[in-house]
């Protein structure tokens, strides 16, 4: 939307670190805790910061950085600057995407899983929304895509349109190739979250974004190469802002009790 305002150039921070931008003022950088920084001589911090004082270096322009330290679910190099020059600081704690349900339920499982919630959160609304529903299956009796599928159709009979739902899959090789919800349900990309498709996408591209129903399917059991496993259900967890539906086969089942026995034995005192 803000692209289509004419306002501003929006572009992915690859596209950021091939080009030039000569009449750029101001940098605005969302979702830097999923950024990664391989190589440390290409830094996007010094290329964004070059640009804002690149027409009036005692009078730069803004350079905004947004991140979501609970969300950073990958071991790689960001690239985020020190902490002692992350000034000035603003931390944002009014939570107004998800519903009360959703957002005490992801509280609670980060804490859960040993992450460091920031005690200050709190939600800017009263709408509680509806119950976490989950679906466990076993292999040798139904299908992923038989259990998807139930699961999508039953939604829609609940008067949800295929615009309100994401399906939202670990990575891009596991999600099926023969999807198909009826008809009348077009699937989209990540990037056609505006529109009236259904969204099947992954974890980290459907990033910053948000619909009324998010689906999760089977990421405990698949979680990306280097990615940590309580930050990255956390951001899946979080698009979700009416309804959050978790399927599981029965390894993730299994993987659950497991990291929740583990928990457990490493907070008994001896």
């Amino acid at each position: 939307m803000i692209l289509n305002a004419g306002v501003c150039n929006a572009v992915c921070r690859q596209t950021f670190m091939q080009h030039q931008f000569p009449e750029a003022r101001h940098v605005i950088m969302d979702e830097a805790h999923n950024y990664e920084q391989p190589d440390p001589r290409q830094s996007w911090y010094d290329k964004a910061k070059g640009l804002v004082e690149q027409h009036d270096p005692d009078k730069p322009g803004y350079l905004w950085i947004f991140t979501d330290e609970e969300q950073r679910d990958h071991l790689f190099r960001t690239g985020m600057p020190p902490e002692n020059k992350q000034h000035p600081e603003f931390r944002l704690k009014r939570v107004i995407r998800n519903s009360g349900k959703i957002f005490k339920y992801t509280l609670k499982r980060r804490g859960q899983q040993g992450g460091i919630i920031n005690d200050d959160l709190f939600l800017g609304h009263d709408f509680e929304g509806e119950n976490i529903a989950f679906r466990h299956y076993s292999s040798t009796k139904q299908s992923q895509s038989d259990v998807l599928t139930k699961t999508v159709r039953g939604l829609l009979d609940e008067g949800y349109r295929p615009r309100d739902i994401t399906v939202l899959f670990s990575k891009g090789d596991v999600i099926p190739t023969n999807l198909s919800f009826g008809v009348h349900c077009l699937i989209g990309t990540a990037k056609e979250n505006s529109s009236c498709k259904l969204v099947v996408s992954t974890v980290n591209k459907y990033s910053g974004l948000d619909r009324p129903v998010v689906v999760l399917v089977d990421l405990v059991c698949s979680v990306p190469y280097r990615r940590i496993l309580r930050s990255f259900l956390y951001s899946a967890q979080t698009r979700a802002m009416v309804k959050l539906v978790i399927i599981r086969c029965e390894i993730c089942r299994k993987m659950i009790i497991s990291n929740q026995l583990t928990t457990i034995s490493v907070c008994i005192p001896l």
